[in-house]
Order: C-alpha cells, then structure tokens, then sequence
C-alpha cells in the first residue's frame, strides 16, 4: 500500500513538473515579448504547478533532488510573477505611484542580475532599458 502510495506521488511530481515546464516556457517566451499581463497569468498557473509537485514530494527521501530543483523554480516563478505585476501596474500608473513601482522593478532586476544562473538573464537588460524609459517620462 505505501509502495503504490508512492509511486503515485511520484507520478503526480513528473505530471506537474513537465505541465509547468511547459508553462515556464510559454511564459518566458510572453514575458519576452512584452506581454507582462498574459505572463502574470502564465507564471501563476506555473507556480499552483509547481506548488502541487513540489507536494507530492513530501515524506520521500527519494525525491530530495527533484524538491530542490522545482524550489529554484519556484524562486524563479516568484520573481517573474512580482516584476510581471510591477509592470502591469506600471502601463496605469500615475507619477505619483510609477516611481515606487520603478524602484520596484529595478530592485528585481538587480536581484535576478546577481545571479548567474537565473534563467531569464538574457533579458535583464532589456527590461532595465524599458525601466529605464518609464521612469524618464
């Protein structure tokens, strides 16, 4: 029973994890194009994925490695949706809230930068570009 227990477990972890997988690429490739509002939705639906995998991981030692990677990932599915949000704010900001929600995006940025592996590096300094021009208007 505790076998077939497991083996479930570790079904639903596979079935998540290539689900969000998918997801995380799809929202990358939106957030990429300058859609902030469908990757906000995208990268939700990512982390509720992440989230249900990252449970079935629970109470198996077999599955340490698989927690810590889909942990990175939700690191990273954390991030997107934070400065995805920051930006959708920022397409209706006054002047009064832009700067805070600049100073928002700009200390995300800086976060992401710091790291060599995070997987959206390559467009770090496009979206800095983008900050950049909104807060000079």
């Amino acid at each position: 029973n505790k076998a077939m227990l497991l083996a479930a477990r570790r079904l639903t972890l596979g079935q998540h994890s290539q689900e969000a997988a998918g997801k995380e690429r799809r929202a990358t490739e939106t957030m990429q194009r300058g859609d902030f509002e469908g990757s906000l939705t995208m990268w939700g639906e990512a982390k509720a994925m992440l989230e249900t995998a990252l449970s079935a991981c629970s109470g198996d030692p077999d599955s340490m490695a698989d927690k810590a990677r889909l942990e990175r990932r939700m690191e990273v599915a954390d991030w997107a949706v934070r400065f995805s949000k920051c930006r959708v704010q920022l397409q209706s900001a006054d002047a009064h809230t832009s700067a805070g929600l600049v100073r928002d995006a700009r200390q995300l940025l800086a976060s992401a930068g710091e790291d060599d592996s995070f997987p959206l590096q390559a467009s770090l300094s496009q979206w800095n570009t983008d900050i950049d021009a909104v807060d000079k208007q």
